[in-house]
């Protein structure tokens, strides 16, 4: 058995699709961007009131529409594949509870939790309270990954995985859909849930 981490926003839910349709509706980009959220995020602060706007939006995509939000490819199968083999799997997010700019105070952790309910997810993880934490602050994510004994940590931010308090002895995957990051020597990088079922298969030697 080994417990397995696993980020949630934009490695388990997609976003991708959801945030072009929103973003365009709004006017805050072009028709022809690429619907992957790193590029719309980037396309959106390029604007005199860019920052402000992603912000803005951020409530929305997280909450309000996060109904909207799809299942990354290979997710579903990954994680019945690594509960047969009855490892721990367990949720870890970068989450505020409520944005300060939305006004509806809408509990984002709350729609999460929703969401993979909605999406039958919840099967595969650890059961109850410990199946998803939902951090304040990326340092605490961190500390959450070292407190549960992850061997395995997935998360699509290198800044996660390279983080200075990230445990040293966790087996870092960077799902990088897009292929937009660099690979480096202690991290796999991986562009579908696919490879990553095979990197976590190889790791675990099962």
């Amino acid at each position: 058995m080994a417990v397995i981490g696993i980020d949630f926003d934009n490695t388990i839910a997609c976003y991708d699709q959801l945030i072009f349709d929103e973003a365009l509706k709004r006017g805050l980009i072009a028709p022809e961007t690429t619907a992957s959220k790193t590029v719309i995020r980037d396309a959106i602060r390029e604007r005199d009131d860019g920052e402000m706007e992603w912000r803005l939006l951020q409530p929305v995509i997280y909450g309000r529409c996060i109904s909207r939000a799809t299942v990354f490819a290979g997710v579903t199968d990954f994680l019945q594949r690594r509960h047969a083999a009855r490892d721990d799997i367990h949720i870890v997010s970068h989450k505020t509870r409520i944005s300060r700019y939305d006004p509806d105070k809408l509990d984002l952790r709350r729609a999460a939790r929703e969401w993979i309910k909605g999406m039958k997810l919840e099967q595969y993880l650890v059961s109850g309270d410990r199946a998803a934490f939902f951090e304040s602050t990326s340092g605490s994510k961190v500390k959450r990954v070292a407190s549960l004994g992850c061997e395995i940590f997935i998360d699509d931010l290198p800044e996660t995985l390279t983080h200075q308090d990230f445990p040293p002895n966790v087996n870092k995957i960077l799902f990088d859909p897009h292929n937009q990051h660099k690979t480096t020597a202690d991290i796999y990088r991986c562009q579908s849930w696919q490879q990553i079922k095979e990197t976590v298969a190889t790791t675990l030697g099962r």
